[in-house]
């Protein structure tokens, strides 16, 4: 939205009315347009921090101090030549003030919903955050260290055609207002792209276009599975799908960029996390099936169940077997000869040595099971 800078000439009455001041009209606007209420006020920078301005200075003032050594040698020539060398820079200073002159007498103030520019002799145009588009050539990426040392160019579009265009050569404290544009118009729509995608819908950034699905460029879809990372160097975008690198439009082309790289991280990373969830699922229900042939099959030969047939064998560690012993004999048994005496005497004292080797054992285990609980206790 645009208004003149101050109000015509009327066509009737006594005289001319009076100019309306500057101010006034850029609070008018900010009315018009429901801005809020005004934040900051941002003056032309100074033509001594013009980069070409300065290195014309020192070039002139080079030649200048030449020509100077020139004509206390007394060479004439010489004096000429670079005094007349030393002009051309300043020359040069003097017409970049001339194309800038203009931009001398501008302003640009920022609102709570909002901003307006106003430059000498042409209309103030006022943007809001909610529908403003922003462009800005060089994207800082790399933390705060970077963001001090860019240089803001930024250009505005709103829905009526209103276009704007500035850096920090024609307004002063760019490092303020240049990461306040982006943040206001960042905060303020992308909640509303964010609630387009999750309905279904294709938002369009330029050349690029992105939905729940994936990203669309240059007649090819790439969806969010396939793309690894986004990455910006030198002034273009470009993101790594599988083995190779897709390079998009340049960052300046792209509108309200910083929307756009949330947008897509949140729905690369979002496509990441489905697939990881995915294959942690399918790991965790899927059951081995038990293979047949590694199934332990016993030898029904020699196989024994308790209570049917022989007697279940007690391991040795629990405690000796019960042994009757071969010198108790019953009344109605025969007295056996002194060989056969002799012979069951020696089978007596083996199953005794037997028994208490095995007490023996029981307790050599018991004790080192003990030291094993309570080491690890």
């Amino acid at each position: 939205m645009t208004t003149p800078s101050t109000i015509q000439h009327g066509t009737g009455g006594t005289g001319e009315r009076p100019p309306v001041p500057l101010t006034r009209l850029v609070h008018l606007m900010a009315e018009y347009q429901k801005l809020g209420a005004h934040r900051q006020t941002f003056l032309p920078a100074s033509m001594s921090e013009d980069t070409f301005v300065r290195a014309c200075g020192l070039i002139a003032g080079g030649l200048a101090i030449v020509a100077g050594i020139c004509a206390t040698a007394s060479w004439w020539t010489g004096t000429i030549v670079f005094a007349i060398l030393a002009l051309i820079p300043l020359v040069a200073a003097w017409l970049r003030g001339s194309l800038t002159g203009a931009v001398r007498t501008a302003r640009m103030d920022l609102f709570d919903h909002g901003v307006t520019v106003y430059r000498s002799g042409q209309e103030i145009t006022a943007f809001r955050w909610d529908t403003a588009e922003v462009r800005q050539s060089v994207i800082p990426l790399h933390g705060a260290s970077a963001a001090a040392t860019t240089e803001y160019s930024l250009t505005l579009d709103g829905p009526d055609g209103s276009h704007e265009s500035f850096d920090e050569r024609q307004f002063d404290g760019a490092h303020e207002w240049g990461p306040a544009i982006q943040s206001a118009v960042t905060a303020t729509q992308l909640p509303r792209v964010v609630a387009a995608i999750d309905a279904g819908q294709r938002v369009p950034f330029g050349e690029i276009a992105v939905d729940l699905a994936e990203l669309a460029f240059a007649g090819s879809n790439y969806p969010w599975e396939q793309v690894d990372t986004i990455d910006a160097q030198g002034g273009l975008i470009r993101f790594k799908s599988g083995s190779r690198w897709v390079t998009l439009p340049p960052i300046e082309a792209i509108p309200n960029f910083y929307i756009f790289n949330e947008v897509a991280e949140r729905l690369r990373m979002a496509a990441a996390t489905e697939i990881a969830e995915a294959g942690v699922r399918r790991s965790g229900t899927v059951d081995t099936p038990l293979d047949p042939s590694h199934a332990v099959v016993e030898n029904p030969s020699t196989s024994e169940v308790p209570g049917e047939g022989a007697p279940e064998a007690e391991s040795p560690v629990e405690g000796a077997p019960d042994v009757e012993s071969p010198t108790e004999v019953s009344s109605d048994a025969k007295v056996p000869s002194d060989e056969s005496s002799s012979g069951e005497s020696h089978a007596a004292e083996s199953l005794n040595d037997e028994s208490q080797d095995t007490e023996t054992l029981s307790d050599e285990v018991r004790s080192t099971r003990s030291d094993e609980v309570r080491s690890e206790v």
